[in-house]
């Protein structure tokens, strides 16, 4: 959910969090506007909403780090169409070495994490497929775009927090 992306389990989760999203938006904000930063940051957190009630529904997560994820992984694919080779391969490098811990701590949400990173990957090919094409209308259609993503998301949440429930 969206609250508990805003709920942490301490000052050390809440710092490591915020401290990757500051370089996040250091790297990024330059490079996209703002909206869409907002709009990726969105899609990324609810994808990790989705992923954490996906891969595990009766666990309580917290943190933006599903979010974070997202955002390294639009952050990657974005550097990587617009030629930034370099870039793109140490957000790569971040991107593995952050799923390494991932794998390895307990208590660290993978669904929440692997959904984060495939709902920001899926909003930075949204963002490469509408700049690539260089339409009119590309504004509304990535907008449009990105509220599909959330909604995608939300409604995968919703779902597979359903099937969870047991049946009376």
């Amino acid at each position: 959910s969206v609250t508990g992306g805003c709920h942490h389990s301490g000052l050390i989760h809440l710092g490591f969090n915020m401290l990757a999203l500051y370089f996040r938006l250091y790297l990024l904000a330059p490079a996209i506007v703002p909206w869409r930063f907002i709009a990726v940051y969105f899609v990324s957190l609810l994808g990790g909403a989705f992923g954490a009630l996906l891969l595990d529904p009766r666990e309580l997560t917290v943190g933006a780090s599903g979010a974070v994820f997202g955002l390294m992984a639009a952050g990657f694919i974005v550097a990587r169409n617009r030629g930034l080779n370099e870039l793109a391969s140490q957000i790569g490098f971040f991107v593995i070495l952050n799923l390494v811990f991932t794998f390895s701590i307990s208590n660290i949400s993978i669904g929440a994490h692997l959904g984060g990173l495939a709902g920001g990957a899926l909003a930075g090919l949204l963002v490469t497929m509408v700049e690539s094409r260089r339409l009119r209308s590309a504004q509304a259609i990535e907008i449009g775009g990105m509220l599909v993503l959330c909604a995608g998301a939300v409604v995968g949440a919703l779902i597979a927090a359903d099937a969870s429930v047991p049946s009376l």
